[in-house]
């Protein structure tokens, strides 16, 4: 059970992660280009973005996960 909602919680992250990304790039794209395509082009590095930060919480949370592992080992 504990497994299922840590699961859950780092998916639940990574979409979050995604969508909050992808949407703040596209405020900040209307905001700064409203005639241009900037609002597209902003929002994919927002997901972009959110995507690399995402990858970074999921790594740390891992290693965080084998080193008490170990410890737990010992």
């Amino acid at each position: 059970m504990r497994k299922a909602i840590k699961l859950y919680a780092l998916i639940t992250q990574f979409i979050l992660n995604l969508i909050l990304g992808g949407i703040l790039g596209a405020i900040l794209g209307k905001n700064i280009d409203p005639d241009g395509t900037g609002e597209a082009l902003y929002a994919g590095v927002g997901l972009i973005i959110g995507l690399f930060v995402s990858m970074i919480l999921l790594w740390q949370f891992f290693r965080n996960e084998r080193i008490s592992k170990i410890n737990d080992d010992k």
